[in-house]
């Protein structure tokens, strides 16, 4: 089947992998998981007939519905994110049973609420138009795919994980620790189906050998080679040893090491399949595998090579086929034909997504839920007797399978927590970090969540730089811009503008498909079993082995191939990967060809040269294909052509304008920046219920703009204010990328922004639940014993006015009970106002009814926080120059052009030479000729060549001209103190800035004393603790280096853990001073600073002691010292 695909990048592409891969699960995956499982037996003790079989014949998710006496029972997003609930349906089991070989009954079992993800096939949402979104408190242009866990919105991120059905060549260390004779080298494959994931390595042995290694939940095995080849299907010595070989007589390598395996194999006289099967059964108990204990040994290793070895082969020979395959690549790689392949390329990895995980842990909970339900019926039978026990009712086995949450819960503790609790490891690297939080900080960093992808918090601890570089392979699929820098740089990515990902196997007839490569040239494995040549290229269709290609045809197989592929002939999916890996294009790999339609691919668009069309590759067969960057750039051997240079950028990352003329760390600041500004996170504040979100009062449309801008609609979204900007050193205040903002702009409002913050009040309803304290509890202002009003800050109903401005230590809202009432304060220091009151669990919207009427669960409250500009604020443009506030500057002391304009921000001219921000300055231009002719700026990256009059200086310094203005954009300006013109030109221009999340309100900490560590009795860190400010050996001799020692001994001694120690100034210690009985007997705390109240137990006198003052971690030490044996001595000497 041929799916259209549109190479520009819309909103709905940003979120598409999660939707889709979410959807593929509830649509196609839950029958897949059902045909998967395995029917559950349950016999008695020392019996094998079967007394009760039970399976799952089908899995059903609703929609999320309530189940209260309102007309519509359908649940939406916003009610859940307002109430604090999870946006969840009812997850049904159709569970089959029959006693012994009677009838077969059905039963439905509710597995609890699996939470659902929003605008998916299951969300009431899905197909709304933008009208009816918002009559459902939703954004017009609503995104989905996220989750709503107890209010809160989470994303499962995307991972980077090892490429499914591919054989890669590892050169690894830790291979050595699998026992002595085994090397560094092997060849692995992750197999994948129905959900579940296996990885399988052949390792290479110092003595030739070969073993195969897979893993059943965490534990690791080792097998032989032949015995595995032998287990696969009925074959011979003879046999294996001609397709090992492939009758290359010149091969000593290869034949003398598999004719050592086959001896040591017929040692231990394990000839036939039956028998190989037994031996392997005999190597694992029904218990480690958890199958039943009737089954014999030659069924118990079917099992486990249907379950575990190959398990995307559904035939014995195709896992023979490609067990042998691998072994051509492992003598090859051992001999040094090949070399080791990078596993931190893209070629091979894939993304992790969503929807495979989440249908990996219920495929999971569902087979413990079964195995569960069969111990429970087991321990059930052993208690009572047989006889006692109706095996034909439903009632029996209702009751062991009725457990709600058995299924379910795990996975809303998976989304909220981020971590999988798993006994088999689903094959993955790392239990936890798998879910974030959807921030909304603004629509810019809502959005990246849906395109970052992870390496895994596996690769965060690791030392080596090798997983963080970046890597050609890729280019056009991973941004190399948008990373962060620090702990994640390099792990943490994301994903271009123009990469898309499969994330359901494409439809596909195998048979139809294989006729076609037939006609091609393929030998099919049926026909070169008799005959082969050493040269021919084996080809794998999505890891399985099909057949061979003479060497010969082999090239115009894969130009024959592709050319059907990217004109739609046969009905060949568009998005195939043909992967050549022929000898000379990859003279260092094994020759192969890989063609692949699995799921969970990266594919991009470029153009084809041959055919003047558009084609979409994979990563792998990138590597190999040569694609120029234009068509100016076209050379004789290119094959493609991009479509854009843009397509290396994320969507993000092109949003910058005019960034090829810049420094690439400053754009990847601004990648980083950008996600940090106030702006509009969305337009349904008056139904948000965030904790916390930023607002910018008075945001603006950028005037210079570009494509991927207007794409993604950021209109809708602004993220910052055009400013008029002046480069120039002005008063000494804008030095250090200090920056200063014109007074009369600050008040005109320009930056002004506010936070808001939200609470939930809990309020025990009368029906259901009591105080602590027994007693009910009720929103009122009146003591119910007196009658008399508790306070007159609150209304009738103990709840604030909306508008009602808080400081520290208002009433914030009064809980009466049939005792009294009692109001709580508001603890904040900063002056807030409220904004909204919603009850919470009650259709009574009416917040002002009487509250023992009303009787609401709980109350929502949001408090608007005011945070205008102030000194210390954080600003940054589109191109990485970041500065803070440093001076709001009176309007008449600005300096002024001819035409009276006095600028908004100015700025230092030593910020642009060595960060070479050139973008900027452009931007300037063109936000000058923007103003001048009233028409938005394309500012798109790439758009201006290096030739001579076809520059963005050129095309912006004409408009200027045009318009009576410097060619540069530069302007004679006067003093605003002097009134003297100043005697240079002067940048001048206009320039969108962007206010950011960084605010000294935030930040400010000041502490004289307060909380202490209660080992260190030093200050806490931390501002919400009241805590101190690290100080560390820098600040430390800094402050010595301006002559203030008396203040850092205020500072770090007397106001932090002073104290005062008795010391014996013979042997120096502070831990021998014991106090006598006399001390120990007074009750003035006093006498125990007393030096003759003590006694040095070393030196047996209290001659000797004194008192000093010293910090207490000193002490502390000394004790941590004298533990390990180590004794701390000082040099005490008095001082007059």
């Amino acid at each position: 089947m041929v799916v259209t695909r549109s190479t520009t990048t819309s909103r709905a592409d940003l979120v598409k992998p999660h939707l889709d891969s979410f959807n593929y699960f509830v649509n196609f995956g839950l029958n897949d998981v059902v045909s998967s499982l395995r029917p559950v037996v349950v016999t008695l003790e020392n019996s094998t007939e079967p007394l009760i079989t039970y399976w799952i014949e089908s899995i059903s998710l609703g929609f999320p519905t309530n189940v209260d006496d309102s007309k519509d029972h359908r649940i939406f997003p916003s009610e859940c994110r307002e109430a604090g609930t999870s946006y969840c349906s009812i997850l049904m089991l159709t569970v089959v049973w029959k006693f012994k070989g009677g009838a077969e009954t059905s039963i439905q079992i509710s597995a609890g609420d699996l939470p659902v993800m929003v605008m998916s096939d299951r969300c009431h949402l899905k197909g709304l138009k933008s009208g009816e979104l918002v009559a459902r408190h939703e954004e017009s242009t609503e995104l989905g795919g996220y989750f709503i866990c107890k209010g809160n919105e989470r994303i499962i991120r995307l991972l980077q994980v090892p490429r499914r059905h591919i054989a890669i060549c590892l050169d690894r260390k830790a291979f050595r620790n699998r026992g002595l004779d085994y090397s560094n080298l092997g060849v692995s494959m992750r197999c994948v189906k129905d959900f579940t994931s296996h990885t399988v390595v052949l390792h290479y042995l110092k003595d030739g050998h070969a073993t195969l290694r897979f893993s059943v939940r965490k534990q690791e095995y080792l097998i032989p080679i032949v015995l595995m080849l032998k287990c696969f299907i009925d074959t011979t010595d003879r046999e294996i040893y001609e397709l090992v070989t492939r009758n290359d007589e010149n091969d000593r390598f290869t034949s003398d090491r598999i004719i050592a395996m086959l001896t040591q194999a017929n040692e231990n006289r394990i000839l036939t399949q039956k028998q190989c099967l037994e031996h392997l059964g005999n190597l694992f108990s029904s218990s480690t595998l958890d199958y039943p204990d009737y089954l014999g040994p030659e069924e118990v290793a079917r099992r486990l090579i249907h379950d575990h070895i190959f398990i995307h082969c559904s035939e014995g020979r195709q896992k023979f086929d490609l067990l042998v395959h691998m072994l051509h690549k492992l003598f090859a790689f051992a001999s040094g034909r090949v070399q080791a392949d990078n596993p931190d390329t893209l070629n091979f990895q894939e993304p992790l997504l969503g929807g495979f995980l989440y249908g990996s842990i219920l495929k999971e909970r569902i087979y413990r839920y079964l195995q569960q339900t069969r111990d429970s019926i087991e321990r059930s039978v052993r208690k009572e007797s047989k006889t006692k026990i109706d095996f034909s009712s439903s009632v029996f086995i209702r009751k062991h399978l009725d457990r709600k949450g058995a299924v379910t819960l795990p996975l809303e503790m998976f989304l909220r927590t981020g971590n999988i609790v798993s006994l088999s490891g689903l094959d993955l690297q790392q239990m936890s970090g798998f879910t974030i939080i959807a921030e909304r900080l603004n629509f810019a960093r809502f959005m990246c969540h849906f395109r970052s992808i992870h390496r895994g918090s596996f690769f965060v601890e690791m030392k080596t730089t090798s997983v963080r570089k970046l890597l050609p392979e890729s280019w056009g699929f991973l941004c190399p811009v948008h990373t962060p820098d620090g702990t994640p740089c390099g792990l943490l990515n994301h994903l271009t503008s123009t990469c898309r990902v499969i994330c359901d196997p494409e439809e596909f007839g195998w048979d139809q498909f294989i006729t076609v490569l037939v006609e091609l040239g393929l030998n099919l494995v049926t026909t070169w079993m008799i005959k082969t040549s050493i040269t021919d290229i084996p080809v794998l269709l999505n890891g399985i082995f099909i057949g061979r290609v003479p060497r010969a045809r082999s090239k115009d197989f894969v130009e024959n191939l592709r050319g059907m592929k990217v004109t739609n002939l046969a009905n060949i999916p568009n998005s195939l990967e043909i992967t050549s890996l022929l000898p000379e294009l990859a003279p260092n790999q094994f020759s192969e060809i890989v063609l692949s339609l699995d799921s969970d691919r990266f594919i991009r668009p470029v153009k084809s040269v041959k055919y003047d069309t558009i084609e979409w590759i994979g990563a792998s067969e990138q590597t190999f294909l040569n694609i120029a960057m234009s068509d100016k750039e076209k050379q004789p051997w290119s094959t493609h052509i991009e479509l854009s240079p843009l397509s290396m950028l994320s969507p993000l990352a092109s949003m910058t304008p005019f960034s090829d003329f810049n420094q690439s760390p400053r754009n990847m600041y601004q990648c980083q920046m950008a996600k940090q500004t106030m702006g509009i996170p969305f337009h349904s504040f008056g139904h948000r219920t965030d904790n916390k979100y930023y607002r910018l009062e008075t945001p603006q449309q950028p005037i210079v703009v570009n494509d991927a801008y207007k794409d993604l609609g950021f209109s809708d979204y602004p993220l910052g204010t055009n400013a008029v900007v002046c480069v120039i050193a002005y008063t000494g205040y804008d030095m250090e990328d200090a920056m200063i903002i014109n007074k009369s702009s600050y008040e005109r409002g320009f930056a002004h922004g506010s936070v808001c913050k939200s609470d939930r009040i809990e309020i025990v309803p009368d029906s259901e639940k009591r105080g602590d304290d027994g007693r009910k509890k009720y929103l009122s202002n009146k003591n119910p014993r007196t009658g008399q009003i508790v306070t007159s800050n609150l209304e009738s109903d103990g709840l604030p006015r909306i508008g009602q401005i808080l400081r520290r230590g208002d009433p914030l809202y009064c809980l009466a009970d049939d005792v009294g009432a009692k109001a709580t304060p508001y603890k904040s220091s900063e002056t807030c106002t409220v904004a909204e009151i919603r009850t919470i669990g009650t259709q009574n919207t009416n917040i002002r009814a009487d509250s023992r009427r009303m009787n609401p669960l709980k109350i929502g409250m949001k408090l608007r926080y005011r945070r205008n500009p102030m000194i210390g604020d954080k600003f940054s443009s589109r191109h990485g120059q970041k500065g803070t506030l440093s001076q709001l500057w009176p309007q008449e002391s600005m300096p002024f052009t001819d035409s009276g304009m006095t600028p908004d921000i100015l700025i230092n001219p030593h910020a642009f030479p060595s960060r070479m921000t050139i973008g900027m300055f452009i931007e300037s231009m063109a936000g000058k000729v923007g103003c001048l002719n009233g028409e938005y700026q394309d500012g798109t990256p790439f758009r201006f060549s290096d030739k001579r009059n076809s520059t963005a200086v050129d095309f912006f310094g004409s408009k200027l001209v045009k318009n009576g203005f410097n060619y540069y954009g530069s302007e004679p300006m006067y003093s605003g103190i002097s009134g003297e013109i100043m005697e240079v030109d002067i940048f001048i221009g206009m320039v969108y800035y962007q206010r950011l999340r960084h605010m000294v309100a935030d930040k400010s900490q000041v502490r004289s004393t307060g909380p202490i560590d209660k080992i260190t009795r030093q200050p806490l860190k931390g501002r919400k603790m009241h805590g101190g400010i690290r100080f560390g050996e820098m600040e430390r001799d800094s402050m010595l280096a301006h002559g203030t020692s008396y203040l850092l001994q205020d500072r770090l001694l007397n106001c932090s853990d002073h104290h005062i120690a008795i010391a014996c100034k013979q042997c120096g210690s502070i831990i021998s001073p014991i106090p006598t009985q006399s001390a120990l007997d007074g009750y003035d705390p006093n006498i125990r600073s007393v030096p003759s109240n003590f006694r040095c137990q070393s030196c047996e006198t209290s001659k000797f002691c004194c008192t000093i003052t010293i910090p207490f971690v000193l002490r502390y030490l000394c004790n941590e010292l004298a533990a390990m044996n180590i004794k701390l001595s000082l040099d005490i000497k008095e001082t007059s």
